[in-house]
């Protein structure tokens, strides 16, 4: 079963992010797609202009004999850096935490993600006054 909803600031001419979810051996109910949105919002909304999707892949591995086996995959394509894709992988025995867990893992990625970018702006912004002998960044 595949599951599509999509979040954005719309009325005010805001980006939309495209959300997917998937699941193999899960039951995609209602309240697990309100709480995947919503956590996805709450992990990435602030990302919102730089996300281009974010697909989520649920499994249930091990089927009916339990244990630690619900899998959780984010997939995050971004617009910016050139199209880079961002993904982490989760594993626990409760399908609700392995959720929370890669969310919180996925928004920390993503944010590492632009300082890495800012901070490489930066260095390059320093070296091009030094070579200029600072005349060129006026």
């Amino acid at each position: 079963m595949i599951i599509a909803t999509a979040w954005g600031d719309i009325d005010q001419g805001g980006d939309m992010m495209r959300l997917s979810v998937s699941g193999s051996g899960v039951r995609l109910g209602a309240g697990l797609r309100r709480y995947i949105d919503r956590r996805m919002h709450f992990a990435l909304g602030r990302f919102t202009p730089v996300i281009d999707r974010v697909a989520i892949r649920l499994a249930d591995v091990n089927g009916p004999r339990g244990g630690v086996d619900k899998h959780c995959r984010i997939v995050v394509k971004l617009r910016a850096h050139h199209g880079n894709t961002i993904t982490v992988d989760d594993h626990d025995e409760n399908q609700y935490a392995v959720i929370a867990r890669a969310s919180v893992r996925v928004a920390r990625a993503v944010g590492r993600a632009f300082e890495r970018r800012r901070a490489r702006r930066i260095y390059r912004r320093q070296h091009v006054l030094v070579e200029d002998g600072g005349q060129g960044m006026s």
